[in-house]
């Protein structure tokens, strides 16, 4: 089965989203060329939490937030967003991309991930999603109508040019196995235009927080204060 290999040099905030996202399909370092219609992606390379840790090695216990239960962990617009019961909540529920082995850090990159995934639940209900998810036989729930949201989204490639493959490919030669592993050129360029549309949601979900400001309130003395916030 030829693959696209595993990119080590797309960042944390990149991998935050592609909270969900990442349409070369990297699952295992591995991505299979002939699905990239078909399995929800996961936020750039987010792997989905199995039991209490993910595959960086991360417990998610670990993430859990260990101070008030009523904290204001994000804000939107100066408002509460995120609480620090919901965030302990969400954990484990939705793929998630941890990097860091820190502990704190990881906290911050687990933050981040829910806010994107508010926002994108946010524009996929307005968007009709939950009528959408019930239209597949699906129960629409929050994870649901997020997963649905972001394969459609990543699955519209018409933003992506050959040109662009042909960059990206010129740019991370790393990633193309050559030889008898090489991908047939129209796979190729499938998983390669859906890792650029990856990439470009994820852009588009970040441009969603400043325009709707959400700002984070997680450092290293909030992780363990006992302080409510109102």
């Amino acid at each position: 089965m030829a693959v696209l290999r595993r990119s080590n040099s797309l960042t944390v905030a990149l991998a935050s989203l592609t909270v969900a996202l990442c349409a070369s399909r990297v699952d295992s370092g591995a991505v299979d060329a002939g699905a990239t219609q078909e399995a929800p992606p996961s936020v750039p390379t987010m792997q989905t939490v199995a039991g209490a840790a993910n595959s960086y090695g991360v417990d998610v216990k670990a993430l859990k937030y260990e101070g008030s239960e009523t904290a204001v962990l994000a804000r939107m617009k100066g408002r509460p967003f995120i609480r620090a019961r919901d965030y302990n909540a969400w954990l484990g529920t939705y793929p998630l991309n941890i990097t860091s082995q820190d502990s704190l850090e990881g906290r911050k990159q687990a933050l981040e991930q829910m806010a994107m995934f508010k926002l994108m639940l946010k524009r996929a209900k307005e968007a009709g999603y939950e009528s959408k998810v019930r239209t597949t036989g699906g129960v629409p729930d929050d994870r649901s109508i997020v997963l649905l949201f972001i394969r459609d989204q990543i699955s519209n490639i018409t933003t992506v040019s050959d040109e662009m493959v042909r960059q990206y490919e010129i740019a991370h030669p790393e990633r193309f196995p050559q030889g008898e592993n090489r991908m047939p050129p129209e796979m190729l360029a499938v998983a390669v235009k859906g890792e650029i549309r990856g990439q470009q949601l994820t852009e588009e979900i970040r441009s969603w927080m400043k325009e709707e400001a959400v700002t984070l309130h997680l450092g290293r003395d909030d992780s363990r204060s006992t302080t409510k916030s109102k």
